[in-house]
């Protein structure tokens, strides 16, 4: 009888050192899983990289000693991270000479003390090209066409003629008036660089400069006094560069 307890508590204890739990064996101990560091992604990298854009943005320049206002927006599509190209429209107010002449060595001179401001509907073509890892600065590249806006034509006052005349006193004959100016529309293009910094995932603050470059033509009309052929214009080529400082925002 003994014999048979002793039997019996043998069994007990094997048993119950070979079911005892896996873990208290360093064999079976369960390893930690390594931890995964998420990087937490700049805005810029997260800007879409194709797809539908809009740039709203509003300009300030400066020509013959006045501020030039532009603003204007640009939709189109966005082929990449490196490039963009859009169809924009705009409004802006630039300043034109009244006449230029030419001094004794034959030079060009802007000799008016008057200018007209000009209203203007600008259609145009706008390239971006976006540099650097993070692609927050661009090149761009507008390419356009003025139309001037009505009245489009300056009648000039007694003052502006009185300074005519001072300017060409051997011009034409003296009996020769220049009575108004018209002005027409031009083709344009604006190459400039400027850099987004972006305020949300597909939003972001535009800044650009400009260098505005453009021809024009004006029409001088003249009265002759001449019964026979009372008035008579002349059409001149002329320039229009001034610099546009921009900001807008995109998305």
């Amino acid at each position: 009888m003994k014999s048979s307890a002793l039997f019996f508590l043998f069994i007990a204890l094997f048993i119950a050192g070979h079911t005892s739990p896996q873990v208290l064996s360093p064999n079976y101990a369960t390893k930690p899983e390594p931890v995964k560091l998420v990087k937490k992604e700049a805005p810029d990298t997260l800007h879409r990289q194709k797809g539908y854009f809009n740039n709203t943005q509003a300009g300030i320049g400066v020509r013959l000693g006045k501020a030039v206002i532009s603003i204007s927006t640009v939709n189109g599509y966005q082929f990449s991270r490196h490039i963009s190209l859009g169809l924009g429209i705009g409004y802006s107010r630039t300043y034109l000479p009244l006449w230029n002449s030419w001094n004794l060595l034959g030079w060009k001179t802007t000799k008016s003390d008057y200018v007209v401001n000009v209203d203007q509907l600008d259609l145009y073509i706008e390239n971006r090209l976006f540099l650097g890892r993070k692609k927050s600065s661009f090149l761009l590249f507008d390419l356009g066409y003025s139309f001037f806006l009505f009245p489009n034509a300056h009648v000039l006052t007694a003052a502006e003629k009185s300074e005519y005349w001072s300017d060409f006193p051997y011009a034409w004959s003296w009996s020769d008036t220049l009575v108004k100016i018209g002005y027409n529309g031009r083709i344009y293009l604006a190459p400039g660089f400027g850099m987004r910094v972006f305020i949300h995932r597909n939003i972001a603050l535009n800044f650009s400069l400009q260098l505005y470059v453009s021809g024009y033509f004006i029409t001088q009309y003249y009265n002759s006094q001449n019964i026979y052929d009372p008035y008579y214009s002349e059409n001149k080529l002329k320039m229009n560069l001034y610099p546009l400082l921009t900001i807008g925002i995109g998305f």
